[in-house]
């Protein structure tokens, strides 16, 4: 039941997130993201550490995932699927231990 469970629901994340993808132009910070995983890996914490707010590794997975998949609309969110997937997949066993974590517990014994 578990296993049926999770795949459904990591299917549904799957084309909720996947349906139409590519069917817009990349919007401006999907572009600025672009522009920077292009660029020097080595200028981008010297020179945009500066002002870039987002973590480096971000553009540096984008760069790596640019290099294997393309550089369309498509395959640059399609990264941005995979870490969603990821997060529902994680979400569901934090969740699956909570209410196992619950279910074992002894009434006389719980302290608030």
């Amino acid at each position: 039941m578990r296993v049926g469970t999770i795949s459904l629901t990591l299917l549904l994340a799957f084309l909720l997130r996947t349906y139409e993808l590519g069917a817009q132009s990349l919007w401006f910070d999907e572009g600025h993201s672009v522009w920077v995983a292009r660029g020097n890996i080595l200028g981008l914490l010297a020179e945009r550490g500066r002002w870039e707010i987002h973590p480096p590794f971000y553009f540096y997975l984008l760069r790596h995932w640019m290099q294997i998949a393309g550089q369309s609309e498509y395959a640059v969110r399609f990264l941005s699927v995979m870490c969603g997937l990821l997060t529902v997949a994680l979400a569901y066993w934090l969740g699956s231990l909570l209410v196992r974590r619950t279910r074992h517990r002894d009434p006389r014994t719980d302290t608030v």
